[in-house]
């Protein structure tokens, strides 16, 4: 299945409308999923809620948002045990 978190925020970043993401999201779910239209509606629109939700562009506070920049690209870095001894060494020798 499609990562439709993914799907979403680059179809938000490309402008497209609600209807038009959620056309596609419910699209994919019939791809991969045998289930009706009326589940497939309701988990892309908590996809979608979700992903608005969570955009770190939308947030004002520019310290946080630099804080969720950094850590989405350390989780994307890293392994979790890499993260833990990153975690560990900060908190040990940085602070």
């Amino acid at each position: 299945m499609s990562d439709l978190e993914g799907l979403t925020r680059r179809l938000i970043n490309k402008g497209y409308f609600e209807q038009q993401i959620l056309e596609r999201l419910i699209q994919e779910y019939h791809d991969f999923k045998d289930i009706d239209d009326t589940l497939a509606f309701k988990y892309a629109r908590a996809v979608l809620e979700e992903c608005q939700k969570s955009d770190i562009n939308s947030i004002s506070d520019k310290f946080i948002s630099e804080l969720l920049d950094i850590t989405t690209l350390v989780d994307m870095l890293f392994n979790k045990d890499q993260r833990i001894f990153l975690l560990d060494f900060a908190i040990k020798y940085i602070t």
